[in-house]
């Protein structure tokens, strides 16, 4: 008589969790890990508002930390790969808010001026959240991506090198 291993088919519970995710480009540099490559270098801030009173034990990270996970190019996102790194958590009743330093590799999508001294290029990174499952598989957590459509610089913003100064700054 043979042993069958029952696996449950049972589709998870779904709930969606409203997300602000807010980035901070710091600037772009060389790829030494591939030619002619670039690197973005920014810093991610994921607040997460659960104010729906989600049960959230279960689905934080190793050390604690309730975040949804990044992917970069299809790839995920983590210390491993050195893309994306917790560098802080902070955490009230009901908003959880992580932040991240991040290198991301960028993929050059055009050339639009290549004349030495000068090489300007169209570059993209794909980022995407991951859902999260709970460690028995029975609740999915996805998250509801919320962005700022009337004032975008709550969504994205570019840092001013060190030497120019916000009144010096030309726009």
């Amino acid at each position: 008589m043979s042993k069958r291993t029952v696996i449950s088919t049972k589709k998870p519970q779904e709930a969606s969790i409203p997300v602000s995710n807010f980035v901070l480009l710091k600037h772009i540099k060389d790829n030494q890990d591939v030619e002619n490559g670039l690197l973005l270098v920014a810093t991610f801030i994921q607040t997460i508002n659960n104010k729906q009173g989600q049960e959230t034990e279960h689905f934080a990270d190793e050390d604690q930390h309730f975040h949804f996970q990044y992917r970069v190019n299809d790839e995920v996102a983590d210390g491993d790969n050195g893309y994306v790194k917790v560098r802080r958590t902070e955490q009230n009743e009901t908003v959880y808010k992580t932040t991240f330093d991040v290198r991301a590799p960028l993929e050059i999508t055009e050339v639009i001026y290549d004349r030495f001294p000068f090489k300007i290029v169209k570059a993209a990174v794909v980022v995407e959240l991951s859902t999260m499952t709970n460690k028995q598989s029975t609740m999915r957590l996805r998250p509801n991506l919320h962005l700022n459509e009337k004032f975008k610089s709550c969504n994205f913003s570019i840092q001013l090198p060190d030497e120019v100064s916000a009144d010096d700054a030309v726009w």
